[in-house]
């Protein structure tokens, strides 16, 4: 059994893991290393209301609307004013008072117009940018899928086909294990741990081990720290084994884990592990590129941060 220390006390209250990016804010490769922190995650409970981003599409043809909208209908109220004056001259001898209403009323149209247009125009050039970027960042993501699973097929490095390999990297603040391959399709994904808690959070944690391998009942039992959701969620499988990936210099950047339904004791040899570490090592370099495009940001998730 390669060694591995107890796993730590999972705190009752989970820290956050992502903020929404200001709307100011550009929109950068590595945005999510400089967002505050403000949304729980890594678990799911009636208090963490959250939901993926939903496809925003139709936004920007919203605003273009508007856009053709506002200059339209101010257009017409300021021609048509002076026109009827022009039309039926007979009103010019209506009080001054009255006219002066009238004249403050169009003044104050033309400005509402200028000013309501303007404001479309910043919204719209907002969307074009978010749209844009969402492009951007879902192509960088389906290049990274397309590598990852290249790296990972069924077999690969003399892993048995029966073991699913999930590929971690820590959240922005540490505090997490978070799946970039397949990658987390909410914050409150059973697949994102905190660290010390399963198998890919212990190997995270210690650091130190070659390896830690949980069997039998133990990969889906609470003593390893997991919720009654993850519990649920890996019921069926008899065995995971996790290891750390380490980039030139040696340090962690990241875990893969590979688990079946059946115990095989594949790593309970030498040589099953050292396959694993070998297929670790292979992905050392994609994982900060995977780390950049492939984390779940702040802009993809909304939902109440009170948690009540």
């Amino acid at each position: 059994m390669v060694p591995a220390s107890p796993s730590p006390p999972v705190p009752a209250e989970l820290p956050p893991l992502w903020c929404p990016r200001p709307r100011d804010e550009p929109p950068a490769r590595a945005d999510f290393l400089h967002q505050p922190r403000c949304y729980r995650a890594g678990v799911s409970s009636p208090t963490v209301r959250k939901i993926w981003r939903s496809n925003t599409t139709g936004s920007g043809e919203q605003l273009r609307r508007r856009r053709v909208l506002i200059p339209v209908t101010a257009g017409l109220i300021l021609v048509g004013v002076p026109t009827v004056f022009a039309v039926f001259p007979t009103l010019t001898t209506w009080p001054i008072g009255v006219r002066a209403l009238i004249l403050a009323a169009w003044v104050g149209v033309a400005g509402l117009a200028a000013y309501l247009t303007n404001r479309a125009d910043e919204r719209l050039h907002e969307t074009v940018q978010d749209e844009r970027a969402a492009a951007i960042l879902a192509e960088h993501r389906s290049t990274l899928r397309d590598q990852f699973e290249g790296l990972l097929q069924p077999g690969v490095g003399g892993i048995p086909d029966q073991y699913h390999l999930t590929v971690y990297a820590p959240s922005p603040d540490g505090v997490y294990m978070v799946p970039v391959y397949p990658a987390a399709v909410g914050p409150g994904d059973p697949s994102i741990f905190p660290v010390g808690v399963g198998a890919v959070g212990r190997v995270w944690a210690t650091q130190d081990v070659l390896a830690v391998i949980v069997k039998g009942p133990a990969v889906s039992s609470p003593e390893h720290g997991l919720t009654r959701i993850q519990q649920a969620r890996y019921a069926m499988f008899g065995v995971v084994a996790a290891t750390l990936i380490r980039d030139e210099r040696g340090d962690p950047i990241g875990a893969i884990s590979a688990i079946a339904r059946d115990d095989d004791r594949f790593f309970e040899d030498e040589h099953g592990l050292l396959l694993l570490r070998n297929l670790a090592r292979g992905l050392a370099w994609i994982i900060p590129e995977a780390v950049d495009w492939m984390m779940p940001r702040g802009r993809e998730v909304r939902g109440d941060t009170t948690g009540s």
